[in-house]
């Protein structure tokens, strides 16, 4: 903004005299850009196969049924290691058919994602005063 401001300025000289000046001051503004965060949920559906129990879990228990039949119909380590070896076989089975006719079903998997939108605002950025004396024109910047 540009005001016209008179003044009136008492020279010093032999002979006392004063002189009307004309000043012009200007406030400058600026752009400023901001980036401003904020957070918006997105969403996708995924495919999830529904495994029924563990495959491990399934094998172990083989292995520890296994080996107490073979124990328990051999009589003897031996029977009941090959008795683990073929239980833990059958449950790792047991478990890959249960799996195998289980159909994927369709899930709704959200997370919450941080974006930026771009603010502009004008700020203050200085002040400009021009004033002309003795026929010189002077400028000065300063800041309130």
């Amino acid at each position: 903004m540009k005001l016209p401001i008179a003044m009136a300025v008492a020279l010093t000289a032999s002979t006392a005299s004063a002189e009307r000046i004309n000043a012009y001051i200007e406030d400058v503004y600026r752009t400023v850009y901001e980036d401003v965060p904020y957070t918006t949920q997105e969403c996708v559906n995924v495919q999830v196969h529904n495994n029924q129990g563990s495959a491990g879990a399934d094998a172990l228990a083989g292995m520890i049924i296994g080996g107490i039949l073979g124990k328990g119909l051999t009589g003897n380590d031996d029977g009941a290691a090959i008795g683990a070896i073929l239980g833990g076989i059958a449950g790792a089975e047991d478990n890959a058919k249960r799996n195998r006719n289980t159909q994927p079903t369709t899930q709704r998997k959200c997370t919450n994602v941080t974006r930026y939108t771009r603010e502009e605002r004008t700020v203050y950025s200085h002040t400009t005063i021009t004033f002309k004396v003795d026929g010189q024109t002077y400028t000065s910047t300063f800041v309130k």
